[in-house]
């Protein structure tokens, strides 16, 4: 029999201090709460005290198995969609409250990019002439050259008979046909090197040697030694990494934010620890159909060649300060739906 006195006992206890610490205002009992004494303000309705939008016209049970509490004439302020929790109910679940202020806010914007090489920084090498390519001193895609150094030496008949008459020129002493010579072999892109040498020597040279126009890195390689090649011809491009392009795609709704010549914030996960500032160079004037954001190309100077063609690279911003009214992050209680906050 003992071991049914002990539920009893606590049964009972709890009973106890559930009635102790129910509100003065809250009706206790079995829902048959008794309207207030006369002088007392008139009860509106009543409702649940977890949920102000169960309402009925008379004291009752919640879903919770709570009381009802009674809403006086008078109290209905809170503005439609409010949830009202009880001093009461506040105190005993420890509730902390902290006002809402105006703050100057700004908000920072990320946006992935990828670094690509600079397209005004690409050269491309075309003969001025027919001819045939007799030495090339790069091999493949990718091979690092260096401004002056020999890329390849060309045979042509065209260029020959252009010294030729250069030479020609310069023995009849015609000043007339010197220059037109001269401007000539200019034109036919020889380098002057070659120039001063026939200056010199008086001697024609069969085969021309081309040297590097800039440093960087070989791409596009299109010939090998013994191809014959045309004005037409694509032989190689040379690609400079000293200056690099990242271009990134920034979400629609933050496009108007940003202007040409505006310094952005850049970081690398090749790079990690490291903040760059890239300049705002060129603004896209359509929108990516399928991903509904805006290209935007920046520059970033790369004197050491650390920025490499395809990394990935995010680029972000602050949004201009704007006066807005803010709450502490811990206070924003977040649904699937939508957020709210609880107004004390």
């Amino acid at each position: 029999m003992n071991r049914f006195i002990v539920p009893v006992i606590a049964l009972i206890a709890g009973v106890g201090i559930g009635y102790a610490l129910l509100p003065a205002n809250v009706p206790q009992g079995n829902g048959n709460t008794t309207a207030p004494n006369e002088g007392e303000k008139d009860i509106l309705y009543w409702v649940a005290p977890m949920d102000s939008s169960y309402r009925r016209d008379k004291p009752g049970k919640s879903p919770m198995g709570m009381d009802l509490v009674p809403v006086y004439a008078g109290e209905e302020s809170a503005s439609p969609g409010t949830v009202s929790i009880y001093p009461q109910i506040v105190q005993s679940l420890g509730v902390t409250t902290a006002k809402a202020r105006t703050r100057s806010l700004s908000e920072t914007i990320s946006a992935s990019g990828i670094v690509e090489v600079a397209e005004d920084r690409i050269i491309h090498v075309h003969p001025r002439v027919s001819g045939w390519v007799e030495r090339l001193t790069v091999t493949t895609d990718g091979q690092p050259v260096n401004q002056g150094d020999t890329l390849y030496t060309l045979y042509s008949p065209e260029l020959v008979n252009a010294q030729e008459e250069y030479l020609l020129a310069r023995s009849r002493n015609n000043r007339s046909l010197i220059n037109a010579a001269r401007d000539r072999l200019t034109a036919l892109q020889l380098p002057p090197k070659v120039i001063q040498n026939l200056d010199k020597t008086g001697n024609v040279q069969q085969q021309i040697a081309f040297e590097v126009p800039q440093d960087g890195y070989v791409t596009n390689l299109n010939i090998r030694p013994g191809f014959y090649v045309t004005p037409g011809t694509t032989m190689l491009a040379i690609a400079s990494l000293k200056t690099v392009w990242i271009t990134a795609s920034i979400p629609q709704r933050y496009a108007d934010m940003l202007s040409t010549e505006q310094d952005l914030n850049l970081t690398l996960p090749a790079l990690p620890g490291e903040t760059f500032t890239a300049r705002v160079d060129f603004i896209y004037p359509e929108l990516d159909s399928q991903t509904r954001t805006l290209k935007v190309r920046l520059v970033l100077d790369n004197p050491d060649g650390r920025l490499k063609p395809n990394m990935f690279a995010t680029v972000s911003f602050d949004t201009p300060r704007n006066e807005s009214l803010s709450i502490p992050r811990s206070a924003l209680i977040r649904t699937a739906a939508n957020d709210r906050v609880v107004l004390a």
